[in-house]
């Protein structure tokens, strides 16, 4: 018997904006460029994201700007890692 996983899918720059809590998709724009936020397009340049991706993106962006001891940092990426904590993040990508 195969077990069908599905990704709760994010789409549109607003949605995505959404979820982080910002209001312009502009920030996310910038993150997907300078911080390789994991975005998508399909073929109709449709943009969208997969939750537990960016859960992750965000978890591992902060521990690798810990590990590096950088300040540089997608603005809010961090203030919404201490907002949400470890524990809600998880709850968030266990749906």
């Amino acid at each position: 018997m195969e077990v069908e996983v599905v990704e709760e899918l994010i789409v549109g720059l607003k949605q995505i904006a959404a979820f982080f809590g910002l209001k312009k998709v502009h920030t996310i724009r910038e993150w997907e460029e300078k911080y390789h936020l994991p975005v998508r397009r399909d073929p109709s340049n449709r943009v969208y994201a997969i939750k537990s991706e960016l859960v992750n993106w965000l978890i591992i962006y902060d521990r690798e700007r810990r590990k590096n001891k950088t300040k540089q940092t997608p603005r809010g990426a961090v203030k919404i890692m201490m907002e949400r904590k470890l524990t809600n993040l998880e709850k968030m990508i266990d749906g």
